[in-house]
């Protein structure tokens, strides 16, 4: 613990550099963690403290919990990582009939189907992700099968129907049932409004520049519009430091976190095996 002795007030410096209102953070090792803390103010206007169960939107970390999905239906025996989605998910069709075919939920997962990202397509749109996965065969690719890693929100709300086909579960009630529930992760899920009464969120903000570039301020924002599809299973969840410390375990820790098993130590690496070799940016240096 000597070595975090000044990792607070290192903290502390970085938000007044960057600015940031607030920070909540934690170190894990295995199942022991190692720091746990909040600084700062999750409302600035009312100058209320942040703290450890202070509700972030936290965009696509929700990502993890939708390939945590996928990897609980491969320990089941029910999906493989790398058997075609079509054998699943007859409906999945895409405007190449080679990838329609060849194209895996880890393909799927790790942004290389040479789709592009397509955002405006599905953002906030007000569909169901059966519906959605009907109009996914219009869309263009820009790059050829497993080309190169480009950034994709569609393929997660394709992979949340995925797992809906296969478990019979609305993807929420999936991840409550088989990931929160088990790790009692009690604040979160994919909404703004609070699963639980006086479960605060920690409010948004933006920085203000100058013509500069300069900061000059904090700006409120606030959380937009969320439905089922958009931001849905690629970035719409909320959750606490708390929370996510558990979540952190899982991933640190073989699968586990305390004495609950969440997922097969084989299907976690399989999670977070490198898949995409993403060429390093030229150097601007003479």
């Amino acid at each position: 613990m000597s070595r975090l002795a000044d990792y607070p007030a290192y903290i502390q410096s970085a938000m007044t550099s960057w600015p940031c209102p607030g920070v909540a953070l934690a170190i894990v090792r295995g199942d022991e963690v190692l720091l746990q803390a909040a600084y700062g103010l999750a409302d600035l206007e009312n100058e209320v403290s942040l703290t450890a169960d202070h509700r972030f939107a936290m965009a696509s970390v929700t990502k993890s919990f939708t390939a945590m999905s996928v990897a609980l239906l491969v320990d089941e025996g029910k999906l493989e990582w790398d058997k075609p989605v079509h054998e699943f998910m007859p409906e999945f069709i895409l405007h190449d009939s080679y990838i329609t075919r060849n194209v895996t939920v880890r393909d799927m997962l790790s942004h290389r189907t040479g789709l592009p990202r397509h955002d405006w397509a599905a953002w906030r749109l007000d569909v169901s992700r059966a519906e959605f996965v009907k109009r996914m065969r219009h869309f263009k690719f820009s790059a050829t099968f497993r080309e190169k890693f480009q950034y994709n929100n569609l393929m997660y709300y394709a992979a949340a129907h995925l797992v809906e086909k296969l478990s019979g579960q609305k993807w929420e009630d999936f991840v409550q049932a088989r990931i929160f529930g088990p790790l009692g992760m009690a604040a979160s899920n994919f909404q703004p409004e609070p699963p639980q009464p006086g479960q605060p969120n920690a409010l948004g903000y933006r920085v203000d520049r100058d013509e500069q570039g300069g900061a000059k301020g904090l700006i409120r924002t606030e959380f937009g519009a969320h439905t089922e599809l958009s931001p849905g299973a690629a970035g719409a969840l909320f959750s606490t430091l708390t929370d996510l410390t558990t979540w952190l375990k899982v991933h640190v820790n073989m699968g586990r976190a305390g004495e609950v098993r969440l997922v097969s130590p084989d299907n976690l690496k399989q999670m977070h095996l490198p898949i995409s070799v993403r060429p390093a940016a030229a150097s601007t240096k003479p």
